[in-house]
């Protein structure tokens, strides 16, 4: 069962309410969907006062919560929702971006099921985060979500390199070199290693123990790491 929490309405910027703030629950923040100029609270069922003087489309709303706990973002002002006596009116709130959350995921669980796969929520999730519009606030980045862009599978595969060191000495210490590679689709994957005259030193998946004794050049050596998903986004990420 994916529990999906409106984040709250009440001007957080470093923290979001209970119970959206259980890690066991997607958070859901609120932004406009449209240019609206001025939007000023309170207003409708927000009771807390604050401006946006300039509330363009894919703003964070003044009233939502956010904060680290914040899972996604979706449209939150201005929805047209039902409403008593089997009406719709137009609300605004985090609990009205909160559902357009909990209909995505159900509408990509049925698409990816129809298509043969059994994917989690929590790929779900994760796949609406790659996919979605990155919004930047307050030192912070959160994705609004975009079904379509889920659907096409627009993301990239992540692939991260460390290396222990920049420089291996000539009998001085080990090097250790790890790869991660991240992708709800991830389908192939690995990387190489390469001498200063680009012959290939050695091909490995996620960690290699690197001595001076396997290093028979001096020079600058090419880490070249790659991924790719079934759908056809690769990532060829380097490093020296």
């Amino acid at each position: 069962i994916s529990v999906v929490i409106a984040s709250g309405n009440d001007n957080y910027n470093d923290g979001i309410n209970y119970p959206a703030c259980n890690y066991q629950v997607i958070a859901v923040g609120a932004t406009y969907d449209a240019n609206h100029g001025y939007e000023g609270y309170p207003y409708d069922w927000i009771p807390i006062t604050c401006i946006d003087w300039s509330a363009d489309t894919d703003d964070i709303t003044c009233f939502s919560n956010t904060g680290p706990g914040l899972d996604l973002l979706a449209p939150g002002e201005n929805i047209n929702s039902t409403y008593y006596n089997l009406d719709y009116e137009s609300r605004c709130g985090t609990s009205m971006a909160a559902p357009h959350v909990a209909g995505s995921v159900v509408l990509l669980k049925q698409y990816y099921s129809k298509i043969g796969l059994n994917v989690d929520v929590s790929k779900i999730i994760q796949q609406l985060k790659d996919t979605g519009k990155r919004i930047f606030d307050n030192g912070l980045t959160f994705s609004r979500i975009d079904v379509y862009n889920a659907l096409n599978d627009t993301a990239i595969p992540s692939v991260e390199i460390n290396i222990s060191a920049d420089i291996l000495e000539y009998n001085q210490q080990n090097l250790t070199i790890s790869v991660s590679y991240s992708d709800v689709f991830l389908n192939n994957y690995n990387t190489n290693i390469s001498y200063p005259n680009n012959i290939l030193l050695t091909q490995f998946v996620d960690t290699l123990e690197l001595t001076t004794e396997n290093l028979t050049e001096l020079g600058i050596y090419r880490i070249d790491a790659w991924a790719n998903d079934i759908n056809g986004n690769e990532n060829l990420t380097s490093k020296t």
